[in-house]
């Protein structure tokens, strides 16, 4: 549908490849699908590269939230 996807995520869990494995597999365009909640893993650079190239954006949104 081309439609953007937004997605929020446990922050705090590494879930995003197996969800992007799903929007994949129905069909979406990753191009077009946000991550959101990623600022408790920003020290992982291997798994936020890895999604990146896999098309998603990734959206740093717990503003305020200093405890990760």
């Amino acid at each position: 549908t081309r439609v953007p996807l937004s997605i929020h995520l446990p922050g705090w869990e590494r879930l995003a490849h197996e969800v992007l494995d799903v929007v994949e597999a129905e069909g979406a365009d990753l191009h077009h699908t946000v991550l959101c909640h990623m600022n408790p893993s920003h020290n992982d650079l291997d798994y936020q590269t890895s999604l990146a190239r896999r098309g998603a954006f990734l959206e740093y949104d717990m503003i305020g939230m200093d405890y990760y």
